[in-house]
């Protein structure tokens, strides 16, 4: 079914992106609109095909070396790099996650990780989903990547350009 719908949004954005070529009485604008808006289809396409998305749980007094993740298959995927959990700060307005990154070349980072404001390196975007209130001995942590991402609100971008270009356009 996953891929029944992603060819049928595949299809979507090629007639689209081929009414914004091969139309001849419609202006700039709308040929924009409608490239933007098949940007925005691929980009859904691509984020349903090609999403990566797995939620585990982290024992803050481990601190074990964490590299591969499960994905949604059942499958490990590597990050490219190590985090490890660093601390955690309860707290009931803003309970927190300090983690650290490493890479392979001994270059690192470190970032907070908060409920609703979550952490971004190598492409991958960390989130606190839930935490020990208690004990704060634990954090789950949401490990997403999306490829889709970039392509959608860039489509997004096109098709408010296009709307703002044929509204500008004069009637003939």
């Amino acid at each position: 079914m996953k891929y029944v719908i992603s060819l049928i949004l595949v299809l979507a954005s090629g007639m689209l992106a081929a009414m914004a070529c091969f139309r001849k009485k419609s202006g700039f604008g709308a040929r924009l609109s409608h490239a933007g808006f098949a940007l925005v289809l691929l980009g859904f396409c691509c984020s349903f095909l090609a999403e990566i998305k797995s939620s585990f749980v982290v024992y803050g007094n481990e601190k074990t070396k964490i590299r591969e993740i499960y994905d949604g298959n059942g499958g490990l995927r590597d990050l490219g790099f190590y985090f490890v959990l660093d601390g955690i700060s309860p707290g009931v307005n803003a309970p927190c996650a300090e983690l650290s990154f490493e890479h392979d070349d001994g270059t690192g980072a470190n970032a907070i990780v908060r409920v609703n404001r979550p952490a971004r390196h190598g492409g991958w975007h960390f989130y606190l989903s839930d935490y020990d209130m208690v004990s704060s001995d634990f954090v789950k942590l949401t490990v997403r990547k999306d490829p889709g991402r970039v392509p959608v609100f860039t489509g997004m971008a096109i098709l408010m350009l296009g709307i703002a270009c044929a509204a500008m356009e004069k009637k003939s």
